[in-house]
């Protein structure tokens, strides 16, 4: 089991940090990022990108 660190500040950077599978429901994320150009992904728990538009 991962362990989630609870401080805010060392949390946050870009991409995937932590998994907590306990409190995911699973599937997918759609992501369009501000700065991405009309770029669309669709990302996997894992945070792999399964498709991009």
């Amino acid at each position: 089991m991962t362990v989630v660190d609870q401080t805010t500040i060392r949390r946050r950077k870009t991409g995937l940090t932590a998994i907590d599978r306990d409190r995911t429901a699973g599937g997918y994320t759609l992501f369009a990022p501000q700065t991405g150009g009309g770029r669309v992904d669709l990302v996997d728990i894992e945070g792999n990108s399964a498709h991009r538009w």
